[in-house]
């Protein structure tokens, strides 16, 4: 059994054994693999293999945080970047913009939308550089594949300044669009698209359940052409599975367990890629998950119950937002409702009503509105943001596969699919597990962690400079040698939020846990309780 790293701890293995220097370490390197939707209770040694065999030689971080909304776009963005929403600017997969579309939500990983978004903003769509970008400026290089196209926004092109950036690549897997070549290739920098379908042929243009091709073409050219010149000092491989197949057949279904084994075989793949190169022994592996996952117990369609209860609520318009409209723009377990002109008494009726409901687990304000809590108390407070930010009501029970974690979500996914993205502790938990030269063996760390962290743990160990400031911190209870001092203890508070509603009071709660200047978002839920 590994050994169990506790929190507060004092840390024996931490005592003041210097890092040596860069030139010490030849040919050190990262490689980072995002098994998309990876809730951590599903890694076992009979379904996972490769990946409980990783954590049982490396470190497996028990803790470890998605960065809320627990969703894709925002936790990719969280990664690269090693920032909440607050200072990248990405708060959820779709948001209004009516700079880039005035009459509708758009997909913040859609490449023309970041384009747009780049352009409009002087090339700060992301609003702090990303891992690929820091590497590259360092004069090293690094190559990234994504199944989904949120490996776009970590490394999207416009952040690219470095000497190596144009042979740094970037490939990504996109349904055709009219007038461009391929059938659904995508890369970085766009003039290396040639060569890339010459040698490895168009991206499988159709997913399935699981996504087995797609993330095996992936899987293929990061270890067959985006290596064959020699492996960089950073790779990110990002699978679409669990993800795909848990949201079409639910979490625990025989197909998510299926899609679990397609997403090792690959990490199986990897590993003996790098063996097969004589660099494994020199290759630091981590294996970490964008968020959790849950059952679909109670489908919502929200806009249709706002405008039951009185609002000019839509998701698509004629012309821009205007008068009294409520745009509503759906992410699953998240929804962001954003009111015409910022209008204060109405962004308040809107919070009012929704106290009311039964679907609204934890409630978020741009303006001060009694019950609920305010952007910033989630790191939500972008110029940018919706004027509400809804993260649906969630339950402990367990789904008739027996998987805790049930919720209520906006979107058409039937009862028994699969979503996140709420403030329930499974969407929040997810995936980390780091085996390499510069991790400890064996080791559960109990120790409170995040995706925010993770940039920062690997600019470290590629000793890249980080201009900061970062939200994250480096996991130093994690590595093997290290002169940083060990953590503090975490501290977990919970803020609270109530208001007098008809027939009782609505309440609502955020678990907060802090490790220094690192904050991670354990859990928060609400509803109405009954009047006494």
């Amino acid at each position: 059994m590994p050994s169990r790293l506790l929190p507060g701890a004092v840390l024996a293995a931490l005592l003041i054994l210097p890092l040596a220097a860069a030139e010490e370490k030849p040919g050190r390197r990262v490689v980072l693999m995002v098994w998309d939707g990876m809730r951590p209770d599903f890694v076992t040694a009979e379904t996972t293999p490769n990946l409980h065999a990783l954590a049982q030689r490396g470190v497996f971080f028990s803790r470890h945080h998605a960065v809320f909304p627990s969703s894709t776009e925002v936790n990719g963005t969280a990664m690269a970047t090693g920032s909440h929403p607050r200072r990248s600017g990405i708060v959820a997969n779709r948001e209004y913009r009516p700079e880039i579309d005035p009459l509708k939500g758009f997909d913040t990983q859609d490449r023309l939308m970041i384009a747009k978004g780049d352009e409009l903003s002087g090339g700060k769509y992301v609003g702090v550089p990303t891992i690929a970008e820091l590497v590259q400026r360092s004069g090293q290089r690094t190559a990234l594949a994504g199944t989904k196209n949120v490996i776009l926004l970590q490394d999207r092109g416009a952040g690219r300044t470095g000497e190596t950036s144009p042979i740094s690549l970037n490939v990504f897997g996109e349904p055709n669009r009219e007038g461009e070549e391929g059938e659904a290739s995508g890369v970085v920098p766009r003039s290396a698209l040639r060569d890339l379908l010459a040698a490895r042929g168009s991206f499988p243009s159709r997913y399935t359940y699981p996504n087995v091709k797609q993330d095996e073409w992936m899987t293929s050219t990061l270890i067959d052409y985006l290596w064959r010149d020699g492996v960089p000092v950073f790779s990110t491989l990002w699978s679409s599975d669990p993800d795909y197949t848990q949201h079409q057949h639910g979490p625990g279904s025989p197909e998510a367990l299926a899609a679990l084994r397609s997403a090792d075989g690959n990490l199986g793949r990897v590993i003996a890629a790098l063996e097969q190169r004589g660099l494994l022994e020199q290759t630091d592996i981590m294996v970490v998950s964008d968020h959790g996952f849950s059952t679909i117990e109670h489908p919502q369609n929200v806009s249709d119950l706002l405008r039951t209860a009185g609002f000019e609520a839509t998701r698509e318009l004629r012309k821009p937002l205007n008068g009294k409209q409520v745009m509503v723009v759906g992410n699953g377990g998240t929804v962001c409702l954003y009111v015409a002109n910022h209008d204060e008494a109405l962004t308040r009726a809107l919070v009012e009503s929704l106290q009311t409901t039964a679907y609204c687990g934890t409630i978020f304000s741009r303006v001060p509105a009694e019950g609920a809590f305010l952007l910033k108390d989630a790191n939500l407070d972008t110029a940018a943001a919706p004027d509400v930010l809804i993260s649906m009501r969630w339950i402990d029970a367990k789904s008739e596969r027996g998987i805790p974690g049930l919720l209520w979500s906006d979107g058409r996914r039937p009862r028994g699919s699969g979503t996140h993205a709420t403030l329930s502790r499974y969407d929040q938990r997810n995936t980390l597990i780091a085996a390499g030269p510069d991790f400890r063996r064996g080791v559960v760390s109990e120790i409170p962690s995040g995706n925010i962290d993770v940039a920062p743990t690997i600019l470290h160990l590629l000793h890249v400079a980080n201009p900061g400031p970062m939200d994250g911190r480096i996991l130093a209870e994690a590595l093997a040698q290290t002169e940083l001092a060990a953590p503090p203890p975490a501290e977990t508070t919970r803020l609270e939020a109530r208001r007098a509603v008809p027939g009782g009071e609505w309440h609502q709660y955020l678990q907060v846990t802090r490790v220094g200047d690192a904050t991670y978002f354990d859990e928060g839920n609400g509803g109405v309780e009954p009047a006494k």
